[in-house]
């Protein structure tokens, strides 16, 4: 692994890019204490910035005398830079997943909550500074909980793992708060988590779509979704939705979805042309049956967006016409939309923005001694994304 490996990826500007990759080599044991910072010239090569950048972050760190000036060109590492320097205005963030704070269109909910985490942090005058736990030892772990970071937001699967769950451990051990985006969370571990958390409401998102479905005329509807998410430990979010499901359906005094459990498809943004057929038309054999007899099913409700490009195209090979729905509000960021169009009616937005903002609250909070001692679980409403050309959102049901 690169030494100089960058974690400043949620950094917007050039010299907080830089500034925040530095800090977390420092903090890292990347950098060790006495040793010599690369020159100017390497480091902007390796962060892809401007030197300029590079001079004003190494000057931040020589104020906060975390890094020493040896010579007019050589600057080193302080020999006891964590007794210098603090990062109780610091936000770390634990994810794997690398972070694009500018995503194409169509695909903002793929940064996961970090625009909002972003938002929140700056107006609350502190920085962000984003860490992959999988490169973390025990000794680097030490080193972030003598910096004292102001809290800790954990991001994607990081709650799920063995390693984030760790690294979460030993940080409310020592006084620091956590926080974690907890839809990736299994229900025994969404009950027996130790840290803060915030969830979106998958169970009004799923009830939004089959009032949906209901509103276009369907009744018999099919809860199309792979195999791949139910196997193991169930995650809690699938439960839940199954659950907003049954329960508009009971209100609308219809059945509730049959069940169909596919083989795990293709995943990607654009996948072969030959692997998507392929897969279409294995999803054709499982609609087959449900398209029989006195009740066939008159509308779909697929795990997510980029499912419906399959289930749109096998509906087409068997000649029928039924409206679909995903969810998480990607499907205008697939390039799978340049060749097939737009597969589905409606959709559901995770309100990614509002769920970083409300982490970093979640933090604040716990810092200030705002909070009950229980741990605390805000859940947040998501919206229902009509897909109809020239119809706007509105607001998920429950």
């Amino acid at each position: 692994m690169s030494e100089l490996q960058d974690f400043g990826t949620i950094f917007v500007g050039q010299e907080d890019r830089a500034l925040g990759s530095c800090r977390a080599w420092i903090a890292n044991g990347r950098w060790p204490a006495g040793a010599r910072i690369p020159s100017e010239r390497a480091l902007a090569a390796t962060l892809a910035v401007n030197r300029k950048a590079i001079r004003a972050a190494l000057a931040t760190l020589e104020r906060e005398g975390l890094v020493t000036q040896r010579s007019a060109r050589i600057r080193a590492v302080a020999e006891h830079p964590h007794d210098a320097g603090s990062l109780f205005d610091t936000v770390a963030v634990l994810t794997d997943f690398r972070i694009d704070v500018s995503p194409p269109e169509g695909m903002e909910s793929r940064s996961g909550p970090v625009l909002g985490i972003m938002a929140a942090i700056q107006a609350a005058g502190l920085r962000p500074l984003s860490i992959a736990p999988a490169t973390m030892d025990a000794d680097a772990v030490r080193r972030i909980v003598a910096q004292r970071p102001r809290g800790v937001v954990m991001l994607q699967d990081i709650p799920a793992s063995r390693t984030g769950a760790a690294v979460a451990q030993t940080l409310l051990e020592a006084g620091i708060p956590v926080a974690a985006y907890a839809d990736v969370l299994s229900e025994n571990a969404l009950r027996d988590a130790p840290f803060d958390r915030v969830r979106s409401d998958q169970g009004a998102g799923a009830s939004a779509l089959v009032h949906h479905l209901h509103a276009r005329g369907c009744q018999r509807l099919l809860q199309l979704w792979d195999n791949s998410v139910i196997t193991g430990t169930l995650p809690a979010w699938r439960s839940e939705r199954s659950r907003g499901m049954a329960e508009a359906c009971t209100k609308l005094r219809i059945a509730e979805p049959r069940r169909a459990e596919l083989l795990p498809l293709v995943r990607g943004d654009n996948p072969p042309d030959r692997e998507f057929q392929r897969h279409v038309r294995m999803v054709a054999g499982f609609l087959y049956e449900h398209l029989q007899g006195d009740t066939p099913i008159d509308g779909i409700l697929a795990i997510s967006d980029i499912d419906t490009y399959y289930v749109a195209a096998a509906c087409q090979l068997l000649g029928v016409s039924l409206p679909i729905v995903g969810y998480d509000d990607l499907w205008r960021g697939y390039e799978l939309r340049e060749r097939y169009g737009r597969p589905l009616v409606a959709t559901v937005r995770k309100d990614m923005p509002r769920i970083g903002a409300e982490l970093v609250t979640l933090l604040q909070q716990r810092v200030a001694a705002n909070l009950p001692q229980d741990v605390q679980i805000r859940t947040i409403a998501p919206q229902l994304v009509i897909c109809d050309e020239h119809n706007p959102a509105s607001g998920a049901r429950s």
